[in-house]
């Protein structure tokens, strides 16, 4: 008898909310107290401001005033209010990544899997809920997500509200903007809703720059051509290189390599969130860590990674290799710094994000050339929402 699919989805999204309170529990939280260097040294004062606003915090932060003005409304000191809700905004962005990953034609357990994938990242999530007072970032992330599901909805005055929180957020929201138009001219829908999408984006557009007018930043801050010279540099290292694309999405950052062909198909069904991917890559080097300002692109490698997923074990018995690249997820947990119980040293992660890419490499390439050969109508997509996007095949899902 088949499952009801209602109830395979609600057990998969159960699966993914509990595991991903197991994970925020894991990564522990950083000693303010004792650690005041990191951004939590600027984001504290703007939380303590509200119900008022700080127009006089240095640059960048006096421009991502929400998340802290939200952690400054909790009845209680505002370290609780910025874990309080870090927590709440985890666990509202791993419902929303699944509605993404279900909406591309990604099937329920492929679904849960990718999204854990991204969520037992330290590089990219962890290091996020560690140093809870980063709520802009997850809020950001949210933004993001609930974005692009509005735009494939056609929600235009929900996409303006999203994209304005998204502005007084973080600035990587204002990059849905250009997505946004690239995904009209996908759809062959530019003249048609070009006007009703250039509208969504006015008021967000109009917060952006009137909170620039209105605040007055104190000294110490870098403008964005200060950071591009002070950061920029780090474009021509190779390290930066292998941190954005290898360490950051481990450990299945190289299945894009093993299949090639099944990549460029999902780049082809979906441009526009390649070209939000590549700003943000770009606008990675404006800032200090790269890994988590590359972090946003995630709604176009966690979609790219679980499909290629699916498209290797669309003919074999998935729970087994399923569950080996799970284990291969877990293995890529424990961090030096990022964790409630840190490992010896730094050499311990790396050692470790390298196992974990190591084995869940050989895993696809294992996939890839024992694969038995299947007829593309047996490919079946039969699983996807209504409404859903484009497969890995890219055809409609």
């Amino acid at each position: 008898m088949r499952p009801d699919p209602r109830s395979l989805e609600r057990l998969a999204v159960a699966a993914l909310l509990g595991l991903v309170g197991v994970l925020v529990w894991l990564y522990g939280a950083i000693d303010y107290a004792n650690d005041s260097g990191t951004d939590l040294q600027w984001y504290r004062p703007m939380a303590q401001a509200a119900p008022g606003l700080a127009l006089t915090m240095r640059t960048p932060f006096v421009y991502r005033p929400l998340g802290p003005w939200m952690a400054g409304l909790w009845p209680g000191p505002d370290p609780a209010g910025f874990y309080v809700g870090t927590v709440l905004t985890a666990l509202a962005l791993a419902v929303l990544l699944y509605a993404l990953l279900r909406g591309d034609g990604i099937r329920p357990g492929f679904a849960l899997l990718a999204g854990f994938g991204f969520f037992a990242s330290p590089y990219v999530f962890g290091v996020l809920v560690y140093n809870y007072f980063h709520l802009a970032d997850l809020l950001a992330f949210v933004w993001i997500v609930a974005g692009l599901l509005l735009l494939y909805r056609r929600r235009w005055r929900g996409l303006a509200l999203v994209l304005a929180r998204g502005a007084l957020t973080r600035e990587v929201c204002l990059l849905l903007i250009p997505a946004a138009f690239v995904h009209l001219w996908e759809q062959n829908r530019l003249r048609d809703d070009g006007r009703r999408r250039a509208r969504a984006v006015v008021p967000a557009l109009v917060l952006a720059f009137g909170y620039r007018w209105l605040a007055e930043p104190g000294p110490g801050g870098l403008g964005i051509i200060a950071s591009l010279l002070e950061e920029g540099p780090k474009v021509a290292r190779p390290d930066t290189w292998v941190r954005l694309l290898v360490i950051a999405w481990a450990p299945l950052s190289l299945w894009p390599l093993v299949f090639p062909k099944q990549t460029r198909a999902f780049v082809r069904a979906h441009p526009h969130r390649a070209v939000f991917a590549l700003l943000v890559l770009a606008s990675v080097f404006v800032g200090y860590d790269q890994e988590r300002l590359f972090a946003p692109a995630f709604v176009f490698v966690a979609p790219l990674l679980g499909a290629l997923v699916q498209h290797a074990l669309r003919s074999r018995r998935a729970w087994p290799w399923a569950l080996a690249l799970a284990c291969t997820m877990v293995l890529n947990v424990p961090s030096h710094l990022a964790a409630r119980f840190p490992l010896p040293s730094r050499g311990w992660t790396i050692v470790l994000t390298r196992t974990a890419v190591g084995l869940a490499t050989l895993i696809a390439l294992v996939l890839r050339f024992t694969a038995p050969p299947v007829p593309r109508s047996s490919v079946s997509h039969a699983d996807a929402p209504d409404g859903a996007g484009q497969g890995i095949e890219g055809k409609p899902a």
